[in-house]
């Protein structure tokens, strides 16, 4: 059955942000993408800093430190506002000591999220196991992610947001395994258990899993 979101979680502050050189759905050159300010809105973590983002090959970037603390705990939030949010970029970095994972959005609104650490992550629907890299998994519940064509968006104008390699440490890659009831699924495989912790970001809007070593 799949997971409801109706609840907040309560995390620790962040203690800075640093995004460095990510992965993209897509191979393709580096590119850097400095944003002036970012003002995180979500109820797990908080920065202020302004993260600097670049996408691109697996490189092994060094971030300045994980956002949020970090546990093996669920991580949940509920979405906000309207529900046209469409993931349209999945990164993945290596960092010193973390791994991370971004989730970029397009449309109006803040997603909401129900991520669980998890050696069997399950398909919504269907309740089969999902497949994925690694002998672990955080298996990542985006809602307020209606269907591309419920967007007037042309199915072959969707976007490919997986699978995505992982960052040769603790994130083996990353699975996408469809949308139901307005809710994106995605699987972060991994090495083992790992701590994890969940932040949402905006100008642009991003979800932001940090994954430590």
């Amino acid at each position: 059955m799949r997971p409801t979101v109706t609840s907040t979680s309560t995390a620790a502050p962040a203690d800075g942000t640093a995004d460095s050189e990510e992965t993209t759905a897509q191979s393709e050159d580096a590119t850097s993408e400095n944003t002036a300010t970012d003002t995180p809105a979500t109820t797990e973590t908080t920065s202020s800093a302004p993260p600097a983002e670049t996408t691109g090959q697996n490189s092994g970037g060094t971030g300045a430190g994980m956002l949020g603390q970090p546990t093996t705990e669920i991580k949940q939030a509920s979405s906000t506002g309207a529900f046209d949010l469409e993931v349209t970029n999945v990164r993945v970095g290596a960092h010193d000591g973390f791994d991370r994972v971004v989730f970029e959005f397009s449309g109006d609104g803040q997603p909401g999220w129900y991520a669980t650490s998890t050696p069997e992550p399950r398909l919504q629907g269907s309740g089969h196991l999902a497949d994925y890299p690694g002998s672990h998994a955080i298996n990542v519940m985006i809602n307020g992610t209606p269907y591309p064509f419920d967007l007037g968006i042309p199915e072959d104008e969707w976007p490919q947001t997986g699978p995505v390699a992982g960052a040769a440490d603790t994130v083996q890659g990353v699975s996408f395994h469809g949308i139901f009831e307005a809710t994106s699924q995605y699987v972060i495989g991994l090495d083992g258990p790992s701590a994890f912790s969940v932040t949402l970001l905006e100008e642009p809007t991003r979800v932001v899993v940090d994954v430590a070593h």
